[in-house]
């Protein structure tokens, strides 16, 4: 596969138990009271794998999930064991919580996994391997002996930023027509309708985490509203306006329409009013930009708002 390789995925986790273990229960890596877990009765297996056995991932966590059965040497099974998901593979992209479950009264549980991919700017699926472990122990794949599991990853969010938006849109009409796999959701080999359909039903899913938080409940600075820019169309500028709530780290990009960044607006500590920017046409080294459609984003402490604009020259 011909992915870029820029990092391990993002999701790669490294988390002990609890942190309430004792002295001789953290040296099992496990909490007091839980027996030792048995690998040749425990197993984990994949809930509702995509098409041709592919791992389909949203923010939302509507789409795959693990399933996993943690037993002792007796098989029976083991409640309140806790169990943690490593991820390495060729692309970046992003984890949300919750990045480890805990067993129920059968020794079951199932994980839905909350993330998404950036397999751009290659059109290449990610091959992800996947990692279950419990006690620092990891557990088989139902029908294999073996410790993970390597399969093609696909997302709706295909930028990897935890929010399925008009930025995933841009990246899947420039595959559209295409035999592009990262957007090829129905794997029938072209990005076409159903693709888009398919996109569709995940739009605006994100994470709780990426979301932040609603208003009450004091936890650090909401957008309020990104406006639309004036004028639009527009050549060869125009006004982009947003509303701060309450004080805080503001990032506004532009990014043409297919997803790659054209020019950063602002980059700065914003107090709570309205603001306003200008965007001359031109990107990060001075260059005009041609014309086409072009989106602008605004990210407040991890809340995002997209609006798309057109230059017309």
């Amino acid at each position: 596969m011909k992915t870029k390789v820029t990092a391990l995925l993002a999701f790669g986790l490294t988390l002990l138990y609890l942190a309430t273990l004792t002295t001789a229960a953290s040296a099992q890596g496990r909490p007091p009271g839980i027996p030792d877990p048995d690998m040749d009765y425990s197993r984990v297996d994949w809930v509702n794998l995509g098409c041709d056995g592919k791992v389909f991932v949203c923010p939302a966590g509507d789409g795959t999930g693990i399933s996993i059965s943690v037993r002792d040497a007796n098989d029976d099974p083991i409640e309140g064991a806790q169990v943690v998901p490593f991820f390495g593979g060729t692309c970046e992209g992003c984890m949300c919580d919750p990045i480890s479950v805990f067993t129920g009264p059968d020794g079951t549980v199932t994980m839905s996994i909350y993330g998404g991919l950036n397999a751009s700017p290659a059109p290449d699926c990610c091959a992800i391997t996947t990692a279950m472990t419990v006690g620092g122990q990891e557990i088989p794949w139902l029908g294999t002996e073996l410790p993970s599991d390597t399969r093609e990853f696909i997302s709706p969010d295909l930028n990897g930023d935890c929010v399925v938006d008009e930025l995933d849109e841009a990246i899947l009409n420039s595959d559209f027509g295409t035999s592009a796999c990262r957007s090829d959701f129905d794997c029938d080999g072209l990005v076409e309708l159903d693709d888009l359909m398919t996109y569709s039903i995940h739009f605006g899913h994100e994470c709780e985490s990426v979301a932040g938080v609603e208003e009450g409940d004091g936890g650090g600075p909401k957008l309020a509203s990104l406006e639309q820019n004036s004028p639009n169309p527009f050549n060869p500028t125009t006004r982009i306006a947003f509303t701060v709530a309450e004080a805080g780290h503001v990032l506004l990009e532009i990014y043409d329409a297919s997803g790659r960044p054209v020019r950063k607006l602002a980059d700065a500590w914003m107090a709570p009013q309205r603001h306003e920017v200008v965007w001359d046409g031109r990107d990060e080294h001075g260059n005009e930009v041609g014309s086409a459609v072009y989106f602008y984003r605004l990210k407040i402490d991890g809340k995002l708002e997209t609006k798309k604009m057109v230059l017309l020259k």
